[in-house]
């Protein structure tokens, strides 16, 4: 990147049979949200995923997983 800093994707066991996210690594941490900030990867970052043939449909369902969303603050209000 610009900045020097490099963002690296691993997916080995990606392959026409292994389509789903079993799991994710983002520098070595357990990462369970359905999205990377733009400021987190522009410090660098390794992706390591771990594919597999079926859907993990546990992954990224709890609501903390869940990217920011202006609809709901207003619905809160």
């Amino acid at each position: 990147m610009e900045n020097g800093k490099k963002i690296e994707i691993k997916a080995p066991e990606n392959n026409a049979e292994n389509l789903y996210v079993k799991s994710l690594n983002v520098n070595q941490q357990s990462y369970s949200k359905n999205w990377l900030s733009h400021k987190e990867l522009m410090k660098g970052a390794v992706l390591d995923f771990k594919m597999d043939g079926k859907p993990n449909k546990e992954r990224g369902s709890q609501e903390k997983d869940f990217p920011y969303s202006m609809s709901k603050e207003e619905s809160n209000k």
